[in-house]
């Protein structure tokens, strides 16, 4: 008989059973937002013993279960519907004034008070780094996930320049492609080849979701040079399509130097899950 390869004290729950826990969540929309939420629960919770019940819908935003993208924890339980209750699905970080210092404000144009801690990166309180780093170490890719990013990762030079194009769903409309930057290709370009000037031998991974970004990188730069992992599908309705993008997020955070996209909560959640120990330059993918 086959073992079981859940930890012994993962649990699924279904939505008649008992569950009193005041933390329950339902992710919504991509990736990067669906972690950034359940984080964010973890750390609302503390250390109060109780488990947070997640509702893990599939839809357009995200067409996988939780249980084929991350291992169960005993710190969540999955729900096979929603409960009849309010449901928080938040895709911002939590932070509480008495988290931070007085004399920090923040200072992304999508903030929404002066002690919100998303897209900042640097800018963090070391304090908070700290907590939301072992937070986020608890939400671990499954095997099946590692596994497709180890071929690639072998691929990685002594230094690897991490990059994540986003403009796909950005551009999703013909207004946002009006409001695109025509020079944002451009912009990474230069960005990598200052990096390039400090690491001559480093290579380039690239993560896009946009076919013409990907395009305009193979043709700069060759084969030996830049490594991009094969996607099996570029769907985020699809199970391989938003398996792909795990992989293709844990592989941008074990890079040595990151450049991201403004906006994306994917390039953010890379460096959360790099342990927030990469340098980091922030391009703008498209324009107010």
């Amino acid at each position: 008989m086959k073992k079981s390869r859940l930890p012994p004290a993962a649990k699924q729950v279904r939505s008649e059973d008992l569950c009193n826990s005041p933390y329950y969540v339902s992710p919504t929309g991509g990736l990067g937002n669906r972690i950034k939420t359940l984080v964010s629960a973890l750390k609302i919770r503390g250390n109060v013993n109780k488990n947070v019940l997640v509702y893990w819908s599939m839809d357009q935003g995200c067409g996988c279960p939780y249980t084929r993208l991350f291992e169960l924890n005993s710190d969540f339980l999955l729900l096979e519907k929603k409960l009849d209750r309010r449901v928080t699905s938040y895709w911002r970080l939590d932070v509480a004034e008495r988290d931070v210092p007085e004399s920090y404000i923040a200072r992304h144009p999508q903030a929404r008070s002066k002690i919100s801690i998303d897209f900042e990166y640097e800018r963090i309180p070391q304090n908070i780094i700290d907590i939301y780093v072992t937070l986020f170490n608890q939400l671990k890719p499954v095997d099946e996930v590692m596994q497709l990013a180890k071929k690639t990762h072998e691929s990685f030079g002594e230094f690897t320049i991490g990059v994540h194009v986003r403009q796909g769903d950005f551009l999703n409309s013909e207004v946002k492609r009006k409001k695109r930057s025509d020079g944002s290709i451009t912009k990474y370009f230069m960005e990598i080849d200052r990096k390039l000037a400090t690491y001559p031998g480093a290579k380039v991974f690239l993560t896009t979701d946009s076919f013409e970004a990907e395009i305009r990188f193979r043709e700069k730069f060759d084969s030996n040079k830049l490594v991009i992992y094969e996607k099996r599908s570029f769907s985020r309705k699809s199970i391989l399509g938003v398996q792909d993008a795990l992989v293709d997020l844990s592989l941008l955070s074990r890079c040595d130097s990151l450049i991201l996209s403004d906006h994306s909560t994917f390039s953010e959640v890379a460096w959360w899950y790099g342990a927030c120990k990469t340098e980091v330059s922030v391009i703008q993918s498209w324009q107010n």
